[in-house]
């Protein structure tokens, strides 16, 4: 088949080489291109799309068999989204979402991407496509085992995730206390939103919102070592504020402390 010798070979051709002094049993199949074209991948981000045949869960924290080019791996899925008018880079701040089920009601105003966070590395390159599947699903059970794909946007080592200044995935949360007293015309004591050995320098400047008319303050200072905290309210405060619940939403960071 191969008896006109080459020079050179362009995508689409069917070529031979020889390597000398290369043991053909260590290999099952390879990439030939130019160098820095492919890399090993630790962890990757995808433009997340479902396979809409695929009836399984599709949630934050699953194991799936993912697959690039010629090669599948394990690898662990965290789904995010993040406001269609912002694009996705390597330092942006991802919301992290726990069911697929949920972005339904989002994705008129967010887009979805994957994180995976593979077992062993992929031999790949950015953009190219990666399939999620369910491979250890009984094949007698005649479903669909290709769960999502993707393409590569973006690439990470397993140190990197825990930097900083690389993806920021965070959870909202919540913690909810009661106005204990007033303390001047713009100042109130909070109690029961923290526990006394909490690091309240962590908080300062956070918003809170007291629920009673929702009027927002902002975390002015500790008061004492009680957990209790002094909140700023610029449109003033009242006395009838006495006892009204406050809530403080917040973002926790799934790999930063």
């Amino acid at each position: 088949m191969f008896k006109k010798p080459v020079q050179m070979g362009e995508p689409g051709d069917r070529i031979a080489a020889l390597f000398t002094n290369l043991d053909a049993k260590e290999i099952e199949r390879g990439i030939v291109c130019q160098p820095g074209i492919v890399s090993l991948l630790e962890n990757i981000v995808i433009d997340f799309k479902k396979i809409s045949y695929y009836k399984g869960q599709l949630k934050s924290q699953n194991k799936f068999h993912i697959t690039s080019g010629h090669l599948t791996v394990m690898g662990q899925l965290k789904l995010i989204i993040r406001p269609k008018n912002l694009q996705l880079e390597i330092n942006s701040e991802g919301e992290y979402l726990e069911d697929y089920e949920d972005f339904g009601k989002l994705q008129e105003k967010y887009n979805l991407y994957g994180v995976l966070q593979l077992e062993k590395p992929l031999i790949a390159s950015m953009n190219s496509l990666v399939i999620g599947s369910k491979l250890d699903t009984d094949l007698e059970a005649n479903i669909c085992r290709i769960a999502f794909y993707g393409n590569i946007l973006h690439s990470f080592t397993g140190q990197q995730i825990f930097q900083q200044n690389y993806l920021r995935i965070f959870r909202k949360k919540s913690k909810n206390g009661k106005v204990e007293k007033v303390i001047d015309n713009y100042t109130l004591l909070i109690k029961d939103l923290f526990k006394k050995e909490t690091n309240i320098a962590n908080y300062i400047g956070k918003l809170i919102v007291i629920k009673q008319g929702n009027i927002q303050g902002k975390i002015e200072s500790a008061f004492g070592k009680s957990g209790k905290v002094k909140v700023f309210v610029e449109s003033g405060t009242n006395q009838d504020m006495i006892n009204s619940d406050v809530v403080m939403i917040y973002k926790k960071y799934l790999f930063h402390k």
